[in-house]
C-alpha cells in the first residue's frame, strides 16, 4: 500500500507542461484534470456519476478505483472534510494525486494503491459517509484486460457491495455505484438488497456500442454476451444500423442490514 502524497512533492512544477489541462463541469464548479498517456479519459458515465454526488460538508468519502481523480476531486469540492481514493494502477494514482494538487486539494484527498478495500491501511479504513465505485464489469469466458469483470461481469461489483458494510457509516452511510445491464443486473440488485435496506436506481442512461467493440477485446466476445442475454444474465437491445445498446444504472444504497 502506498500513500501517493508521500511520493509526490507539493509544487506545481510536477505538472507536465506538454499536457493539456481539461476542465469538467460539475455541480460544485469546474474540475481541472491532466490525463497523461496510459490513464483512461473519464467516460461520460463518470461525469454523470460525479454530478449525482450529494456529499454534505464535513463528510468523509471513499472512492474505489479513482482513475484520474474526477469523482474524488468533485467530492472534495462539495465540502467533504476528507476523501480517500484507491486504484490498482500506480500511473492512475500518480495522475489523480497531481490533479488533486492542481485543484488545491492535496491536503484533503489521500491516495492508496491496491484493489478495492484491501488498499486501505489500518489507520484509514473508515467508516465513511459515502462510498463510490465504478468497477470493471464486462463479462467474458476468460480474462482479457482491465475491463474484465468475471464470467457474468459481477465479480468486482460483488466485492464492492459485500465489503461496503464494514466500511460505511451505520444508518446514514451511502453506497453509490454504476452497474451496467451487461453484468447480470438482477443478481446485482438482489445482492444490494441483501446488504442494504434501501436500494434505488436514481438515474438510467443508454450506452451504444457495436459488436466489434467487444470482439476487439476478445474473439467471439459478442457471441458470449448474446448467450448471456439468452440466459437472462445480460440485458442489451438492438439500436439499429448495426448498433446495440445496454443501460447504465446509477444506484444508491443506504441502511446497512444488521448494523
Amino acid at each position: 500500500m502506498k500513500r501517493m502524497h508521500d511520493q509526490i512533492a507539493k509544487n506545481k512544477d510536477l505538472i507536465p507542461e506538454v499536457m493539456e489541462i481539461m476542465s469538467f463541469g460539475v455541480p460544485s464548479g469546474s474540475v481541472d484534470l491532466i490525463i497523461p498517456k496510459g490513464v483512461h479519459y473519464p467516460p461520460p458515465s463518470s461525469l454523470e456519476l460525479a454530478c449525482l454526488l450529494d456529499v454534505k460538508p464535513g463528510e468523509s468519502v471513499l472512492e474505489l478505483g479513482c482513475g484520474s481523480g474526477l469523482i474524488a476531486i468533485t467530492a472534495a469540492f462539495l465540502g467533504a472534510r476528507r476523501v480517500v481514493a484507491t486504484d490498482i494502477s500506480p500511473l492512475a494514482l500518480e495522475s489523480a494525486a497531481r490533479n488533486a494538487l492542481l485543484n488545491g486539494l492535496e491536503d484533503i484527498i489521500s491516495f492508496y494503491e491496491g484493489g478495492w478495500y484491501e488498499a486501505l491501511p489500518e489507520y484509514d479504513r473508515g467508516p465513511f459517509e459515502t462510498i463510490i465505485a465504478i468497477p470493471p464489469q464486462t463479462p467474458g469466458p476468460s480474462t482479457f484486460g482491465p475491463r474484465y469483470g468475471g464470467m457474468n461481469g459481477t465479480d468486482h461489483l460483488f466485492s464492492v457491495i459485500d465489503g461496503a458494510p464494514d466500511h460505511i457509516e451505520p444508518g446514514r452511510g451511502i453506497l453509490l455505484i454504476l452497474a451496467v445491464s451487461l453484468a447480470d443486473p438482477g443478481s446485482v440488485m438482489t445482492r444490494l438488497k441483501e446488504r442494504f435496506l434501501d436500494v434505488n436506481v436514481i438515474k438510467e442512461t443508454k450506452r451504444y456500442f457495436y459488436p466489434e467493440d467487444y470482439n476487439s477485446l476478445q474473439r467471439g466476445l459478442f457471441d458470449y454476451l448474446l448467450a448471456l442475454r439468452r440466459d437472462g444474465k445480460a440485458q442489451f437491445t438492438e439500436g439499429g444500423e448495426g448498433k446495440w445498446f445496454f443501460r447504465n444504472f446509477f444506484i444508491r444504497a443506504r441502511g446497512v442490514r444488521g448494523k
